[in-house]
């Protein structure tokens, strides 16, 4: 009779098993989530962003104010030098953010307002939203000014074909005056377009930066949170920044002391 077939050889040893998943990346402490928000927000173009008639700050740009030593003149004895109390008080701020940058000048920094000798380039980053209430802006610093002459209301669609970045007439804006807070938008544009596709910052070997005015008491209401963070190094910002810390039982990590580099065109907040 036939012989019967070999028996089959035993199945393979089965693998191992896969190792465990790593465990997920712990989410960023709160300090770190606002750096990279605000970060975020510098990176995002502000001209169509809904700039209300009412002042109400978007999510697009960094509102800062440098310290100017104009905050302790305007303060009640005690207070704080960063307050302000009365409802005809007003703070200057300016508005950064990435698209500032020209193609004739990658190499120049961030426009800011400089103290020179009194504090560097510190002060205080405002929170989007109804915690800041915005009054006006322009084009160049207003040396104190309050806000008239005002700029006629354009509506940004169709004003890159109107508006000759080459030949503005008058001022960085084509206007000279004072912005509405709900024609932010092609204002601002103009001037970027004005500083880079005009040549201007070519000819002058620098940005202009913006003016922005804040109301004062409006401001004061809603501190804590109308501050989303402090920036810079060295006195007086970090005497300040631990002084709003402790008037409002407040963390490092619930409102950071950042870094700030201004020819860092990518994130010029730093923890």
């Amino acid at each position: 009779p036939p012989l019967p077939p070999p028996p089959l050889p035993p199945p393979p040893p089965r693998p191992p098993p896969a190792p465990p998943p790593p465990p997920p990346s712990p989410p960023p402490a709160v300090g770190e989530a606002i750096r990279d928000a605000i970060n975020s927000r510098f990176g995002r173009k502000p001209y169509r962003d809904k700039w209300s008639a009412q002042g109400t700050l978007p999510n697009a740009g960094v509102l800062i104010h440098v310290f100017d030593n104009y905050e302790s003149r305007a303060n009640e004895p005690g207070n704080p030098f960063i307050y302000y109390q009365s409802d005809n008080k007003q703070m200057s701020a300016s508005l950064i953010f990435a698209d500032q940058r020209p193609d004739c000048c990658p190499e120049l920094p961030i426009p800011v307002y400089s103290t020179r000798g009194f504090s560097g380039t510190q002060g205080i980053i405002f929170r989007p939203g109804h915690f800041t209430k915005i009054l006006c802006g322009s084009a160049s610093d207003r040396s104190g000014q309050q806000c008239k002459s005002w700029c006629p209301s354009i509506t940004i669609d169709g004003d890159e074909s109107r508006f000759d970045p080459r030949n503005t007439g008058h001022g960085f804006d084509g206007c000279g005056g004072a912005w509405r807070p709900k024609d932010f938008g092609v204002y601002l544009q103009r001037m970027s377009r004005v500083e880079g596709e005009g040549g201007l910052a070519a000819w002058n070997h620098r940005l202009e930066y913006n003016e922005i005015l804040i109301a004062g008491a409006h401001w004061t209401r809603h501190l804590p949170e109308a501050i989303e963070a402090f920036f810079g190094d060295g006195e007086p910002v970090r005497s300040q920044h631990q002084r709003f810390l402790s008037e409002f039982g407040l963390r490092d990590v619930d409102v950071p002391l950042l870094r700030f580099d201004p020819r860092n065109w990518k994130e010029p907040f730093g923890g």
